[in-house]
């Protein structure tokens, strides 16, 4: 699999909405990914995670659920932008409550802590509303979330998006 992240595209146009037409603008993400394969057949799903914080720093996290230790991977961008590459060993997920879709039967994990311990960093993340499940080609659960990080003792703000499979 391959990934690329934007998250701070500065975005401009117009919105019409029963007949008025408003000048909007603000910040926008994109993001893309393809890969070669699906998962691996002792791979379950995975957990993704693209946050960005008040204070300018970026995070993005995922694992890859299944057989033994989930693989685990990840970019920080700290507020002065600089990257860090966080590997396996660097980042614990505990997922913490759950919503079950009345469509599907799928209970998807709503509401994680996240560790970073190199980093003096923990962050908190739910899902801004609980219902945001996709049918696709699969169903899975993709949305708006509200992030909290505490990093050295400060506590920053934030938002983004989340993707949960193989629920």
């Amino acid at each position: 699999s391959y990934y690329y992240s934007l998250p701070d595209l500065d975005a401009r146009g117009t919105l019409t909405f029963q007949g008025d037409t408003y000048r909007v603008a603000g910040k926008a993400w994109m993001d893309r990914e393809w890969s070669t394969a699906a998962l691996a057949r002792d791979r379950t799903g995975w957990d993704w995670f693209a946050l960005r914080f008040d204070d300018g720093s970026r995070l993005m996290l995922f694992r890859v659920r299944g057989a033994g230790d989930p693989w685990r991977y990840g970019t920080l961008v700290d507020a002065d932008r600089r990257r860090v590459v966080l590997g396996n060993d660097e980042i614990r997920f505990t997922p913490a409550g759950s919503w079950t879709s009345a469509a599907s039967g799928a209970s998807y994990p709503l509401r994680w802590s996240i560790e970073l311990p190199r980093r003096a960093m923990s962050v908190t993340v739910a899902a801004a509303f609980e219902d945001q499940e996709l049918d696709l080609d699969f169903r899975y659960w993709e949305g708006v979330v509200d992030a909290r990080a505490t990093v050295a003792g400060v506590v920053v703000d934030g938002e983004g998006y989340m993707e949960l499979t193989g629920y």
